[in-house]
Order: C-alpha cells, then sequence, then structure tokens
C-alpha cells in the first residue's frame, strides 16, 4: 500500500503565491540532508504549474505608496520593478537557488498573462480600486524566468487573459481553461510512476 506520505505532490501557485511556493521548496531541499520527513517531501514532489509568477519582478509602482507604513512594505518594494529597474537581490537569489533545487529533477510548467492589467489606485476615502493605468502586470520575461537549463525541465505557455484571470475561467469550454487542464492531467498521468519510480531508486 502507498504510503500517505509519499503520494506525489503537484504544486500549483499564482503570482505572490508561486514566490512562496519556491522559498517553501527550497526549504525542503535545505533540509532534506538532515530531515527524513523533508527528503520525503522532495521525492514525492513532481513538479510545478507557475501562474504569472513575477520571477523579475511585479510591475506596479502604485503598490509601493499603497503599503507605505505596513508590514509588507519591505516585501513589496523588494518585488515591485519599473521598465528601468533590475531585479532585487531577493528574486535573484530565490531564481537562482531554486533553478538548482530543481534542475533535471522536477518539471515547470509557467503560464503568462496575454492581457493587460488596471493597477490599484488609493482614492480619498481609503479604498482600493482597479482604475489606474493598463499593464502587463507581470511580462512574459518575468513570469517565465525560471533559471532551468534544460529545455525538458519548462515549458512556458501563453493564456489570452489578464493577470488575476490566469487562474479564473468562466466555462469549462474556454480554450485557457482547456489548455490549462491538459497540463494538470498530463502532471497527474506521470506523477505517480515516476515518484514511486524515485523512492524505489533511493532505497527508501
Amino acid at each position: 500500500m502507498w504510503q500517505a506520505n509519499r503520494r506525489p505532490i503537484i504544486f500549483i501557485g499564482h503570482s505572490l503565491g508561486g514566490l512562496l511556493i519556491k522559498e517553501q521548496a527550497l526549504l525542503y531541499a535545505r533540509n532534506k540532508a538532515t530531515d527524513p520527513q523533508y527528503l520525503d517531501l522532495c521525492k514525492a514532489c513532481y513538479g510545478f504549474l507557475f501562474f504569472g509568477v513575477p520571477n523579475y519582478g511585479l510591475r506596479n509602482e502604485q503598490l509601493k505608496s499603497i503599503v507605505q507604513g505596513q508590514p509588507n512594505e519591505a516585501l513589496i518594494r523588494d518585488i515591485t520593478v519599473d521598465d528601468d529597474s533590475e531585479p532585487s537581490s531577493f528574486l535573484r537569489r530565490i531564481s537562482s537557488q531554486f533553478s538548482e533545487c530543481c534542475k533535471g529533477q522536477y518539471p515547470v510548467v509557467a503560464f503568462y498573462e496575454r492581457k493587460h492589467s488596471p493597477t490599484v489606485q488609493l482614492q480619498r476615502d481609503g479604498t482600493l480600486t482597479k482604475t489606474g493605468s493598463k499593464i502587463f502586470m507581470v511580462t512574459k520575461e518575468s513570469a517565465t524566468s525560471i533559471s532551468l537549463t534544460i529545455p525538458a525541465d519548462q515549458i512556458n505557455i501563453p493564456l489570452n487573459t489578464n493577470h488575476s484571470d490566469l487562474v479564473k475561467y468562466e466555462k469549462r469550454s474556454q480554450q485557457e481553461y482547456s489548455i490549462v487542464m491538459e497540463k494538470i492531467k498530463n502532471f497527474v498521468a506521470k506523477a505517480t510512476q515516476d515518484t514511486q519510480k524515485r523512492f524505489m531508486e533511493e532505497g527508501a
């Protein structure tokens, strides 16, 4: 009987959630040598599906003023970029370490937006509205900069939606839904066999 703690894990993350997943994956990798639980998690992990993850930054300058003085101010400053700025050392560190962690082991699918998103604005009454200028919130370059050097490890797929709607679908017949479901089903079909093989090969 296949143990519950060895069931295949497929990570799915949208936007900032993808950065959290990458940080968590690095935690597993750093601790696997000393903790059997983390080692099992690394073996059980099959792959990653990322939707508009700002690997090299998020374009929304207004966020900096909105979060001023808030607990998440430092994080927003680290991940916000404009047309002329470079990714922060924080983002570069995560990308580099995640690449080393996953290279040759886990497949990654990176979905990116093909429609502009309205930016958030702070109104006089303190409310936030999506009434600002329209931009690519996460550019193709940022969403696909996973830094994996082996082509078979990474697939980049455009979706004809804005940033928010990368993970929102009106109906099952929508083309974007079909594209995403096909990739999820492919992952699920391969995950059990591949992870079981990994456990057996490493003598677990």
